[in-house]
């Protein structure tokens, strides 16, 4: 499923994605500020935590590490991923950053850290759409895999 952008308009412009990158930097940054250790106190919470780790690491791996890459810059030979974790969702990296930071949110028990969540959240959403978008001129048969992949939470959203 590779192939290049049809029109030179659908190729992201790299201040668009740097804007996405950094608006969703400051948040986690300003949420970490916000609570302190980003280690949560509660069992729970913590094990919640180490899921998302875990959902970080298995996305890394599938990539073979060497391949991983966080920047929408799609070079022509970049190959269309939809094993692993890409089995459930179709952004596995954010659902595990979403993961990680409503534990500490949780555990803060600060309103402020649930409202930046929610601003990560609907951000993460809005990046959705454009990735996808992005995506689906980029890859062929994405659309069909968007068809059937959730977003961010397998089998719901």
């Amino acid at each position: 499923m590779n192939s290049e952008y049809t029109d030179e308009k659908e190729r992201p412009g790299k201040r668009d994605i740097l804007v996405f990158y950094l608006v969703e930097a400051a948040i986690v940054c300003f949420l970490v500020l916000l609570i302190g250790l980003p280690v949560a106190k509660h069992p729970l919470l913590i094990f919640i935590q180490i899921t998302g780790l875990w959902v970080v690491l298995w996305t890394v791996w599938t990539h073979k590490v060497k391949k991983f890459r966080i920047t929408l810059d799609l070079p022509p030979q970049t190959r269309f991923v939809a094993k692993g974790p890409y089995n459930f969702v179709r952004y596995p990296i954010f659902t595990a950053i979403l993961i990680i930071t409503l534990s500490l949110a949780i555990d803060s028990l600060m309103i402020e850290a649930l409202v930046l969540w929610f601003l990560l959240l609907i951000v993460f959403i809005f990046d959705i759409r454009y990735e996808d978008r992005l995506y689906s001129s980029y890859f062929g048969d994405y659309s069909l895999y968007r068809g059937r992949t959730a977003r961010l939470i397998p089998y719901v959203y």
